[in-house]
């Protein structure tokens, strides 16, 4: 019997999946430079790139609201404000160390990575982030749904009056 040829991914697909390669490269790169003492313009500029970029697109791949907005936009906006509130965090917890704390940043931003990617990509993989398993139509549990009967409940009961 034939193999059947995979469907190839969509155009969002493929610019999703180099966003998420390029940020990895970034972070890799910047990781090798620091660890092989590197200087100059090279860890400047990634390092640049890691700031503006690399941990907003770890947190933005994740996300599925995120696809509404800008891929790129939101990505920067997050990078900024997450190594700004851990930088403050660690200089007031008096333990700056700003290698350590890019390196830690980092290797945390490319294991995000590699989880979006993983969930993209492998069928059998737990979650889709914001979709839920396909034999699960009713989606997960929460407060305040039937989930039996797949219809959520409301807080407040529905009167004959106001039906």
């Amino acid at each position: 019997m034939p193999r059947q040829p995979r469907p190839s991914p969509s155009l969002e697909t493929w610019l999703v999946d180099t966003l998420d390669v390029l940020a990895a490269v970034v972070a890799g790169g910047l990781i090798a430079v620091d660890l092989s003492g590197g200087q100059g313009t090279a860890r400047i500029l990634l390092a640049l790139g890691f700031l503006m970029y690399v941990p907003g697109r770890a947190v933005t791949a994740n996300w599925a609201q995120a696809a509404l907005w800008s891929q790129v936009g939101l990505a920067m906006l997050l990078s900024l404000a997450i190594l700004a509130v851990v930088a403050t965090v660690t200089l007031w917890a008096h333990y700056w160390h700003p290698i350590g704390l890019m390196q830690a940043e980092a290797g945390l931003s490319l294991l995000g990575l590699a989880v979006a990617v993983t969930r993209r990509h492998w069928p059998g993989f737990p979650l889709k982030p914001g979709h839920f398993h396909e034999t699960d139509r009713a989606g997960p549990a929460r407060p305040g749904r039937n989930v039996a009967a797949g219809h959520a409940r409301t807080s407040r009961s529905v009167t004959d009056a106001e039906a």
